[in-house]
């Protein structure tokens, strides 16, 4: 009767250890995956070409509206804060990032 209890005992307590051991690993590891991935897509072509297409059309739009180049340049600073310059190949588009956000 009681090595049947044992046996019960552990039976239960052995899924539970390792469901809190997966869940320990899995906060451990998932930000750190998490923080890859969204390297690994903030520098990919197809989001640094997007990235390009949308401030292409806010220069258009500075161009064509001077009553709204203030607001512009205000939603351009917020949104291309930490966008690299250096991967636009249009040197007038870059150089109107760079003066819009000051560096």
């Amino acid at each position: 009767m009681k090595n049947e209890l044992k046996i019960w005992i552990i039976m239960l307590l052995v899924p539970i250890g390792i469901l809190t051991y997966n869940l320990i690993l899995y906060k451990f590891f998932a930000p750190k995956y998490q923080n890859v991935e969204r390297n690994v897509w903030q520098y990919s072509k197809s989001n640094i070409n997007g990235n390009i297409q949308i401030l292409a059309n806010y220069y258009r739009q500075y161009q064509q509206h001077p009553e709204n180049r203030e607001a512009l340049e205000n939603v351009i600073r917020m949104e291309f804060a930490n966008f690299p310059a250096d991967t636009i190949t249009s040197e007038s588009l870059r150089n109107f990032l760079i003066r819009v956000r000051g560096y």
